[in-house]
């Protein structure tokens, strides 16, 4: 059965409002099932473990969790190449996108998606697919959860020994490889703002349909509160239709965001300074040019806690940094 909408609008709230990733949609889909992978002992698996960052003061702890899964998952010969933050994963559309690109050159047959949830432990295994959602909503899934993670893997351990698959997982990596500082970006980075936003029309994500319906939403209703003093050309738009219409639109820039624990968002923009780098969850604005792939994070660390606080401070250099307040 699907997840209970309660627990996912309690885990996703951060994310609700404005566009979604591709792997966010596909979790939200996601059912839960009895059933492995045909091939779970004789192909390549990845690892996303969903453990809220202010659950526990050391901001480690999803790397214990590997740990403790990854002995599991070797003595089981499942061959678990890669480890990675869910938070890093799902942080924004520029940074889903490069993530799955790489795993999908990486030849991941299914994805071990480990979640706690208040003192609750869930593990289900999904099958991958070539699509951009990456997981596999369609297909069977593998699901067991409990208040002990322990509980957890002698589920796991019980029903793969059961199950009498394949092997051809022989030589399996001894400890979890972790993916913490993937770059997501591969053309030019600016810790500055783009003068010819005077000129060229900015594309603001949405959550919905850009429609007069979905406009009026409280959390849409809000965004466009935000930008009655920008000013230069923008619109609100649906990032679903892709960024070749967006092109054609007229659009020339997509103001973006990260939302992710400090520290990651840092490292996955590149930030050398390594001050304030701690596990809270912050939003961090930028804006990417369509074409060229260039982005523009500003000329200051203006990261916050919430969305609209971290949005504002974005704008509000922008105008000081081109001189138009």
């Amino acid at each position: 059965m699907p997840r209970a909408v309660i627990f996912l609008i309690m885990c996703l709230f951060p994310l609700l409002g404005w566009a979604q990733t591709s792997l966010e949609i596909a979790y939200l889909n996601i059912k839960q099932g009895s059933t492995l992978p045909v091939d779970l002992l004789s192909s390549r698996t990845a690892v996303f473990l969903k453990v809220p960052p202010t659950t526990t003061d050391s901001p480690n702890y999803w790397k214990n969790l590997a740990q403790e899964l990854h002995s599991t998952l070797a003595e089981l010969k499942i061959d678990a190449i890669a480890y990675y933050q869910w938070q890093d994963l799902n942080s924004g559309i520029d940074a889903t996108s490069s993530y799955l690109q790489i795993l999908t050159t990486r030849d991941i047959s299914q994805i071990v998606l480990v979640e706690l949830d208040q003192n609750k432990y869930a593990l289900t295994i999904v099958p991958t697919t070539e699509d951009p959602a990456f997981l596999d909503v369609k297909a069977e899934t593998w699901h067991a959860s409990a208040t002990e993670f322990s509980h957890v893997l002698e589920g796991l351990s019980l029903a793969v020994r059961s199950r009498g698959l394949e092997l051809g997982n022989f030589l399996v990596v001894e400890s979890p490889e972790f993916f913490t500082d993937t770059p997501i970006f591969t053309n030019n980075r600016f810790e500055s703002y783009q003068p010819d936003l005077k000129l060229d029309k900015l594309a603001i994500p949405i959550s919905g349909d850009d429609n007069p319906q979905d406009l009026q939403s409280a959390d849409n209703l809000r965004l466009k509160t935000i930008f009655q003093d920008y000013p230069f050309q923008y619109d609100f738009v649906n990032y679903q239709r892709g960024e070749d219409l967006l092109r054609q639109a007229g659009f020339h820039y997509l103001l973006l965001y990260l939302y992710a624990p400090e520290s990651s968002v840092k490292d996955l923009l590149d930030f050398q300074d390594s001050s304030s780098q701690t596990s809270r969850m912050v939003y961090k604005f930028y804006m990417r040019h369509i074409i060229s792939g260039d982005i523009y994070l500003g000329n200051e660390w203006d990261a916050a806690t919430t969305r609209d606080e971290a949005l504002l401070n974005h704008l509000r250099n922008m105008k000081r940094s081109l001189k138009v307040e």
